[in-house]
């Protein structure tokens, strides 16, 4: 159901859960100036508003909702960003409630429309002193996540694979991009969010006729204005030549993460021999990458592979000793070579497409699994493909795809964190 141009309205009818789940869904380019102000607004949605002045308040009425869940992210997918609102509910049927969808309807829209404002000198802007306290926070939880080695090698990966700067940051921004921003940058930043941002809202639950109108009618009241829709999700880069580098950092244990392009996009005809070419390289314990690098030759402490197709790239990744990097490096180019050459048996294939299956059906009994499988149905009605489709195109998989996509794919960066210190397993 279309509420505006560019807003859209999804009712999932679901039985299978005891609970309402409602997610609102803003999202625009992906860009590196707006990033921190998106973070900003995200957390400052989730902690107060002029309705529910503190972050007390706010936890009183999630309370009084019978222990309603909310909270708010920030991610990616390709080219777009995303700012999410997260509700969940208890099904308003078991409680013999009728009002309580709608008044979650109702805490959802003054978390959007009415924030937490001051006017200084004329000027409008979000209150400072909760600006102010969600920025310090941001800065700080931003701040720790650097002595996350691993998250710290990826962001420095990213940096060195992606040619667009606004592809090099992460869906959360950086201290510093944090650190530039005001409590008027950021609403005069909201404003245009709120008018031009795609929105997309998702209500997945036990919903009868008279819910479903509910919802239909509480989320057209919203004062949402038309907008064009611009979404342009895929990106992908030109083959470059392969570059090293190597940082050093105050830690025990080494990195090696390893990326490479990807030229095979989401719903190409490649794309479900990719899934089953990640599970063999490294997506699952019976993986090369486990087997060898880890099992055999406990070159690692963890040795995996994953793939992002909106995005172009294909990730390695190992935890290791400093001294060992070369002899890893080196077996992590055989494994990925033993692809290239089909050194793969039939039963570790018929593995690991039972292993993504099962993966696939589990994904089934999550109400946040469903949403984001509708999303995608909605953005790419061409290339979705239902269950029976989706597990029927994973049989089809033939050793001959998986070589096709083995051949397709090129290394282009080798990072390498060095640690100081051996790392001692016992810690």
């Amino acid at each position: 159901m279309q509420l505006k141009k560019g807003v859209n309205l999804n009712i999932i009818k679901q039985t299978k859960f005891k609970t309402v789940s409602i997610v609102m869904r803003f999202r625009t380019e992906l860009k590196k100036t707006t990033v921190a102000k998106r973070m900003l607004i995200s957390n400052l949605w989730e902690t107060s508003n002029a309705v529910l002045k503190t972050n007390r308040d706010l936890d009183l009425k999630l309370s009084d909702m019978y222990g309603a869940s909310y909270a708010t992210t920030v991610s990616k997918k390709g080219r777009e960003h995303f700012l999410n609102l997260n509700l969940s509910i208890v099904d308003p049927i078991l409680l013999n409630d009728a009002d309580l969808l709608k008044e979650a309807i109702i805490f959802l829209k003054n978390v959007i429309f009415n924030p937490l404002l001051t006017i200084e000198e004329g000027q409008i802007s979000f209150e400072k002193e909760s600006f102010k306290r969600e920025k310090k926070n941001l800065i700080k939880y931003l701040e720790a996540t650097v002595e996350d080695r691993a998250y710290y090698a990826g962001q420095r990966l990213n940096k060195f694979y992606f040619t667009d700067e606004n592809m090099q940051v992460a869906g959360t921004a950086d201290a510093d991009l944090i650190r530039k921003e005001t409590a008027q940058t950021t609403y005069e930043y909201y404003k245009k969010m709120i008018s031009e941002d795609a929105i997309d809202i998702f209500v997945l639950g036990n919903l009868d006729d008279k819910a479903i109108d509910l919802v239909e009618k509480s989320f057209s009241n919203f004062d949402f204005i038309d907008r064009q829709d611009k979404s342009d999700y895929f990106y992908q880069q030109d083959i470059k030549d392969m570059k090293e580098i190597t940082d050093e950092k105050d830690a025990r244990q080494s990195i090696i993460q390893m990326a490479y392009n990807l030229p095979i996009k989401y719903g190409d005809d490649l794309y479900m021999a990719l899934q089953v070419y990640n599970g063999l390289l490294g997506g699952f314990p019976h993986s090369k990458l486990f087997m060898n690098v880890r099992e055999k030759e406990s070159l690692a402490y963890y040795a995996t592979s994953s793939f992002d197709s909106f995005s172009g790239i294909l990730r390695i990744r190992a935890g290791i000793e400093a001294e060992d990097k070369n002899k890893t490096q080196s077996l992590i180019n055989e494994q990925v070579e033993s692809m290239k050459n089909g050194e793969f048996s039939e039963q570790e294939i018929e593995q690991t497409k039972k292993m993504l299956a099962t993966s696939y059906q589990l994904a089934q009994d999550s109400a946040r699994n469903l949403i984001e499988q509708s999303f995608t149905r909605t953005q790419f009605p061409d290339k979705y493909m239902e269950k029976e489709e989706w597990l029927e195109a994973l049989e089809n998989v033939k050793s001959k795809d998986i070589i096709s996509v083995a051949k397709l794919i090129k290394l282009q960066v080798v990072y390498f964190l060095k640690g100081q210190d051996s790392f001692d397993e016992e810690d």
